[in-house]
């Protein structure tokens, strides 16, 4: 195991995501991050599932990243009950419900590359609410966790190896791409409230 060259990337995207994540759940202790409820709790459900997805198509050490993010996103969606933000306005329970129809889509859907990209759409969904959110209120939310999960999925995607499978990527690419997006909002709002 610790011979394998791909047994790193996939320990690499574990530790980084484990170190974003603490000034994180520090914030919400602190009151300072507030987790926006509707992108965390979808987030639990999809987490549980990509990491199934990942082991059944034999994604190897990058499912440990996956598998490290089912708990953390749990932590957090929990602590967000009581400590986040949202969860009742229209464009939230919007998308909750698109998200429960490709949850059913998923659930008759047996092709697990099908159930990939279907779950990669419901990422999708699910992290609009707290796009909005990071721009709207940029205080609520840290640059370090987004960042770090970033460069997490970007070992996730090293630790798959050099598997011709292309539905191994996808994923963990989308992971790097969304928090990147999060990262620009919570600038770009910053930045407005600056300049107002």
């Amino acid at each position: 195991m610790f011979q394998d060259k791909l047994f790193w990337p996939g320990l690499l995207s574990v530790i980084i995501n484990l170190i974003g994540y603490v000034p994180y759940i520090r914030g919400i202790f602190k009151g300072t991050v507030k987790p926006q409820r509707i992108t965390w709790g979808i987030w639990v459900v999809l987490t549980s599932i990509t990491f199934i997805n990942q082991v059944m198509n034999g994604g190897g050490y990058s499912a440990y990243f996956f598998g490290s993010t089912t708990i953390l996103v749990t932590i957090v969606f929990l602590l967000s009950i009581k400590r986040g933000m949202g969860g009742r306005s229209k464009f939230d329970l919007l998308v909750l419900f698109a998200s429960l129809a490709l949850f059913e889509l998923w659930a008759v859907t047996r092709d697990t590359r099908t159930t990939t990209i279907i779950a990669v759409m419901i990422d999708c969904i699910a992290a609009l609410p707290t796009l909005y959110k990071a721009y709207i209120h940029p205080e609520t939310e840290v640059y370090l966790q987004w960042i770090l999960a970033a460069v997490a999925g970007f070992f996730s995607m090293l630790a798959v190896g050099t598997s011709t499978d292309y539905i191994l990527y996808i994923y963990p690419l989308y992971i790097v791409i969304m928090n990147g997006l999060i990262v620009l909002a919570k600038f770009a709002g910053s930045r407005k409230k600056v300049t107002i």
